[in-house]
């Protein structure tokens, strides 16, 4: 298979057994103590602080974002970077991008069961500057069950979506729109193999359906990159001048290299700062508040 003609005729593409099975074994390692522990983190699904919630079958009932910006981790962080900013991943990103030989790491996720993701596309939230050079990952920690709530994608989406025809509504319209589409359209479910990973373009169509056995979990991390040197949206103010406010921002949110590891990544020193201390003070104030507040839900069951 040729992997980058793939990618642009479907929009997606998987590269089978990618991750060794050791870096993934510390991912999940890692996971299982932290949520003995039980400290705060970013909850993707609902976007606010939570503390871990399991269910009765033991698995996390909220996705994390950002996990690996964590300071209070239990290892979860380190294990993460080995997976998500490797030379595995690094040589799969050149491999369907191969004018770039650097990219860059914006964003990441963890799932211990599905959420039962609605159907979206990634440009509405996040792309290139010209929009199209993002990729998105999703690696698989376990043998993926068709009945677990696996990740799904619509192929050749990406073609109807081009150029985020979308970006205009609100996220709620933006959310009805892409339902409309997935309604009518065939969807792949991903039954992908320990240490397989999913590579799909900003414009494809993608979620994931409910748990049909609530037995079953569904262990994955899902990644966002851009080649190095390539604008991000929500960037445009920093090419209309060279202030001496922008020049210090783009200093603070220069990405960085990880233990030597290939991949950049936005996750620096300030970001991991900032990140925490807002997640800390946001998350004693829905403590002291006893309100969690739910925002751009993702979850499929919160809509009819």
């Amino acid at each position: 298979m040729n992997f980058a003609d793939h990618y642009a005729e479907q929009g997606y593409v998987v590269f089978e057994r990618l991750i060794p099975g050791e870096k993934i074994d510390a991912v999940l390692g890692a996971l299982a103590e932290f949520k003995r522990a039980r400290p705060p983190y970013y909850s993707q699904a609902i976007h606010t602080w939570i503390r871990p919630e399991i269910d009765a079958h033991g698995f996390m009932q909220e996705s994390m974002e950002n996990f690996t910006c964590l300071f209070v981790d239990h290892g979860l962080s380190r294990a993460g970077n080995a997976v998500l900013l490797g030379s595995e991943i690094h040589d799969a990103l050149h491999s369907l991008q191969p004018r770039h030989a650097h990219f860059v790491q914006w964003q990441n996720m963890l799932f211990d069961r599905s959420i039962g993701t609605v159907d979206h596309y990634d440009s509405w939230y996040l792309d290139t500057l010209p929009l199209g050079y993002l990729t998105a990952a999703w690696v698989a920690l376990e043998d993926i069950d068709a009945d677990c709530g696996p990740f799904r994608v619509y192929p050749g989406s990406h073609r109807h979506f081009a150029g985020n025809p979308l970006g205009d509504l609100p996220h709620d319209e933006f959310r009805k729109e892409c339902a409309k589409y997935a309604a009518a359209h065939p969807f792949k479910p991903a039954l992908l193999k320990k240490g397989d990973v999913l590579f799909w373009h900003p414009s494809l169509v993608h979620g994931a359906l409910n748990q049909a056995n609530a037995k079953l979990s569904r262990k994955s991390l899902t990644s966002h990159y851009y080649p190095l040197g390539v604008g991000r949206k929500g960037d445009d103010a920093t090419l209309l001048g060279d202030t001496a406010g922008r020049r210090m921002r783009r200093l603070l949110t220069y990405p960085v290299r990880h233990a030597g590891l290939p991949v950049f990544s936005l996750n620096n020193g300030y970001s991991r700062f900032r990140f925490n201390v807002q997640g800390w003070l946001s998350f004693a104030w829905n403590s002291l508040t006893r309100q969690t507040k739910v925002r751009m839900d993702m979850r499929r069951s919160s809509y009819k």
